[in-house]
């Protein structure tokens, strides 16, 4: 089999998700390998997913902003502890996100009581992980999305 993008060349791997031949140099431009279509649309559902997330603490954001406007009217926004109750409400689906993803609902098949349980547990880690978890998880957005600009470079540069 030869290289899908070089085709005098002898692919060495496959693509993860197309099962496509690449050649070395193709095949190490990203691990695993992946071939310029899979990689920017593994990348793309990355970002799709980091916008949701991102719309979601927004709306976290507002909400709060809005009940804290109508229960305290508008000296709360003078305060910077407020400022801070808001921020770190925000960054909870960030935490979620994160949680969800080390320890997925599996509690379907016991009782309600576990599964609420496990809900509320999840919920009060979210808001300390999500602390953590959003600088990294908009820094690793930035890198993806330069990620996705130098691999078609490289993969243009390349044929």
């Amino acid at each position: 089999m030869n290289c899908f993008y070089h085709h005098e060349t002898e692919a060495t791997c496959t693509c993860v998700g197309c099962r496509k031949g690449l050649c070395s140099y193709c095949g190490s431009i990203s691990t695993p390998p992946r071939c310029a279509d899979c990689l920017i649309q593994a990348n793309e559902k990355e970002r799709k997913s980091f916008l949701y997330t991102l719309i979601v603490g927004s709306f976290f954001f507002l909400v709060t902003a809005a009940v804290l406007f109508i229960a305290v009217g508008s000296a709360a926004f003078l305060s910077p502890l407020w400022w801070l109750l808001l921020i770190v409400i925000a960054t909870i689906p960030w935490g979620w996100r994160f949680l969800h993803s080390l320890f997925p609902v599996f509690f379907f098949s016991t009782s309600i009581f576990l599964f609420l349980l496990h809900l509320i547990f999840k919920a009060a880690l979210s808001v300390f992980a999500g602390i953590v978890v959003m600088p990294w998880q908009i820094i690793s957005a930035i890198r993806l999305s330069v990620q996705n600009r130098t691999v078609r470079k490289k993969f243009e540069e390349s044929l």
